[in-house]
């Protein structure tokens, strides 16, 4: 019996095994794409963009087996990843697991994939990344059931890390080389010490939840040496069920009453509505990006609440663009990715002059129930159109298939990070 039992386990393990290698055979398999390069819903694109002294990788999906054998498979291409990038696993500096919607407890696949990177490079142990994990309807590929997203960073005289006080150890609070900061998934949650039951109870409402988020954020980029006007560029996941424009306005109004000055100072931002976070009762969550620079020399386009815009050291932030009703009364993601591609092209000219060309990473947005492939290719076609040097395979992508919008008519937003080159 226990040579039957050894016999299943080196099954299991070959079999995980095999399904990672075919993963990372699939990212090469075409044989005329070059080894810098990825596809993601048949558009060749980058596999990893630089920004200034950020790095920026494409997405990266699980396409093979179970949601537990798609972890190693990821793991793989990360590595993969890394090794064409002549990156080290200790570049990274968040990461945002997507994970489709019942296919695993989230808090599993977080601990999964932390213990495989760790293995992989086992100072994470010591020095992990900031991370958070959300909930999707699906992904451009129906056998996908997770994918992970990265930001990294050049860092010379190594990242500094700022450890979570009260929370998982397996990643920071904050982390940062010498010119950006990224925030771990910031929730309404009692991280910073003992709650009044009040105090708890007013958690359960929006307000509540959002109040607390942003108590958090402050005290995340004070323990960086940073405050909230230092934030250039955000992501608010709203959780479906949740009014996404009152969840956005409650941001900006508890934003503005701990900074009164915030629209002098406004960040960039996109707001997307998901299926969850790892705790079922999170309303939001919030991932942020943060300047060392002082708010005040920061370069800004202000478009209401939010920047349009905003440049650092060099890195222009576009905040997200979505199609919406212009586009047509019976307008799907794709007829909107032209309009989206035009809006893109026109934030970055005037955040100094910049081109389609210069985009190091697109984060691409598309509504659950529309043809993700359809839209992206409409959407890299109008790039080429509006700039005739751009070229998909210069830049990277994140595509998510989401299930929404602040907006109801949009059915396909993205935002930018570009630098120019």
């Amino acid at each position: 019996m226990h040579e039957s039992k050894k016999r299943v386990a080196v099954r299991r393990q070959v079999t995980t095994l095999a399904l990672a290698l075919a993963g990372v055979l699939a990212m090469t398999a075409n044989t005329t794409q070059a080894a810098d390069t990825t596809t993601i819903a048949g558009q060749e694109v980058a596999l990893i963009g630089n920004a200034g002294s950020l790095i920026l990788p494409s997405a990266i999906y699980g396409t093979h087996g179970t949601v537990l054998e798609q972890v190693d498979e990821v793991t793989a291409k990360i590595e993969a990843m890394l090794k064409a990038g002549k990156l080290q696993v200790g570049d990274l500096m968040r990461h945002t697991i997507f994970l489709k919607v019942g296919a695993q407890e989230p808090s599993r696949i977080f601990t999964k994939l932390i213990g495989n990177l760790r293995r992989m490079g086992p100072e994470l142990t010591n020095n992990p990344t900031a991370g958070t994990i959300v909930l999707v309807p699906s992904f451009p590929d129906p056998a996908t059931q997770i994918m992970v997203e990265f930001v990294g960073g050049r860092a010379p005289n190594g990242m500094t890390r700022v450890p979570i006080m009260f929370g998982p150890r397996m990643s920071v609070e904050s982390i940062g080389n010498e010119q950006f900061v990224a925030s771990f998934g910031l929730e309404g949650l009692d991280f910073y010490g003992a709650a009044t039951q009040g105090e708890l109870d007013t958690l359960q409402t929006l307000d509540g939840e959002i109040d607390k988020m942003v108590a958090i954020l402050a005290a995340n980029m004070s323990h960086a040496g940073l405050g909230i006007a230092n934030v250039v560029s955000y992501n608010l996941y709203v959780t479906k069920g949740t009014d996404p424009v009152q969840a956005a306005a409650k941001l900006q109004h508890y934003l503005r009453k701990r900074v009164p000055n915030l629209d002098q100072t406004p960040s960039s931002g996109t707001v997307i509505v998901l299926d969850g976070a790892t705790i079922p009762s999170l309303k939001v969550q919030l991932n942020v990006i943060a300047s060392r620079n002082k708010p005040a020399t920061l370069s800004r386009v202000p478009q209401g609440d939010l920047a349009q815009s905003v440049t650092a050291d060099g890195v222009v932030f576009i905040s997200g663009i979505g199609g919406n009703e212009k586009s047509g009364a019976k307008a799907d993601a794709a007829r909107q990715a032209e309009d989206v591609a035009r809006g893109i092209d026109a934030a970055l000219d005037k955040a100094g002059g910049l081109k389609l060309s210069d985009v190091a990473r697109f984060d691409i947005y598309v509504k659950q129930g529309d043809d993700t492939a359809a839209a992206l290719a409409r959407f890299y076609k109008a790039a080429r159109k509006l700039d005739p040097a751009f070229d998909s395979s210069k830049a990277a992508a994140v595509v998510a298939v989401v299930e929404g919008f602040p907006d109801a008519a949009t059915r396909f937003l993205a935002s930018a990070v570009a630098a120019r080159k």
